[in-house]
């Protein structure tokens, strides 16, 4: 937590839901002080990788009056209902932050499967986080350390990598629409503007300005071609190109709108240029995509990365040493098992 600002509005209360920070002033103005144990677990129908553990305990180290903390580490596989994270100590001291741990946890660890599912299709460099547009800003070092975890490697914004430990990790950026309308629309004199800007990077055409992929990488300057490493397809899910017929599934960044501009880009001098699509794509395009050998080199994935599927929860368990728990979440915890886990405070 590197925000000084608001880890006092954190430690405030500010982010807590009313009901907890109204239990923990119950709690002190009864001076009720017990020894409890809180565990976090998630009631997924299949395992999960767990991520946030790294966020919750840097936090916790500023908590005063936690005793003790255990728990597995970023990335590790954790089956339903098995405890990944425990706190053991007066409750009092962390009720009004139980809420703001579920949320790490819940936030970090959805974007590091959701990662992991699209990986299991496409390798580490085939994928670009290109999440930026698709939530607060303020999110962003949290939720590439996250995706991170879940093994991704290439990022758009230097905030997505302040928290990642990798010299490995690259952040990478092609061109907007935007360039491209400064220049009146003509896709060759932005690539030109770009070379000049930056000379020694390889260039990246952003080839569906004007709804036309095949004309538009016919188009391109011939002196600029030898330049190009990739062309980005980011074809709206609302049009569709100018090569295509109109049918429902030609909209969008299609695999016939791939599969012509690959076609294109070989009959053109450009056989050494790779494809990337963005723009709509999730787990379920990318498996389509995959499967029937659509010649996508990279893709740029935003908001599916990033959607919240996991919940979080956590649970008081023991109580001065005893088991006491709402029913059905009773969990017998042996200080052997949680000796097994990582000693974190």
């Amino acid at each position: 937590m590197k925000n000084i600002h608001e880890m006092k509005k954190i430690l405030r209360g500010n982010y807590t839901a009313l009901y907890l920070t109204k239990t923990k002033k119950i709690l002190d103005s009864n001076k009720v002080k017990n020894l409890s144990i809180m565990r976090f677990t998630h009631f997924n129908k299949t395992p999960i990788y767990v991520c946030g553990i790294e966020h919750c305990v840097q936090f916790l180290k500023k908590v005063h009056g936690i005793f003790k903390v255990y728990g597995v580490k970023d990335g590790d596989k954790v089956e339903a209902g098995s405890p990944f994270l425990v706190i053991e100590g007066d409750y009092s001291k962390i009720a009004e932050y139980e809420s703001v741990i579920d949320g790490i946890l819940a936030r970090e660890s959805s974007i590091c499967n959701n990662v992991k599912q699209v990986l299991q299709y496409i390798k580490p460099n085939q994928l670009i986080f290109m999440a930026d547009r698709a939530d607060l800003y303020l999110a962003q070092p949290y939720d590439g350390y996250a995706a991170w975890v879940g093994g991704l490697k290439i990022f758009t914004t230097k905030a997505h990598t302040e928290l990642i430990g990798d010299d490995k990790v690259k952040v990478v950026g092609t061109m907007p629409h935007a360039l491209i309308q400064q220049f009146n629309g003509n896709l060759s004199k932005a690539l030109w503007a770009y070379h000049k800007t930056f000379p020694e990077e390889k260039l990246s055409a952003l080839i569906d300005y004007h709804n036309d992929v095949v004309n538009e990488i016919k188009n391109i300057d011939e002196k600029l071609k030898p330049l190009i490493g990739s062309i980005r397809i980011d074809t709206s899910i609302r049009m569709c190109d100018k090569s295509l017929t109109n049918k429902p599934e030609n909209f969008g960044v299609s695999k016939q709108l791939v599969i012509n501009a690959r076609k294109a880009l070989d009959e053109n001098d450009m056989k050494h240029v790779k494809i990337i699509v963005s723009s709509g794509f999730n787990l379920k395009k990318i498996k389509d995509f995959i499967k029937s050998k659509v010649p996508v080199d990279r893709f740029g994935v935003g908001g599916s990365l990033v959607k919240v599927d996991i919940n979080i929860t956590g649970d008081l368990v023991y109580l001065n040493n005893k088991p006491e728990a709402k029913t059905g979440r009773e969990v017998k915890i042996d200080h052997k098992d949680l000796n097994k886990l990582n000693i974190y405070i």
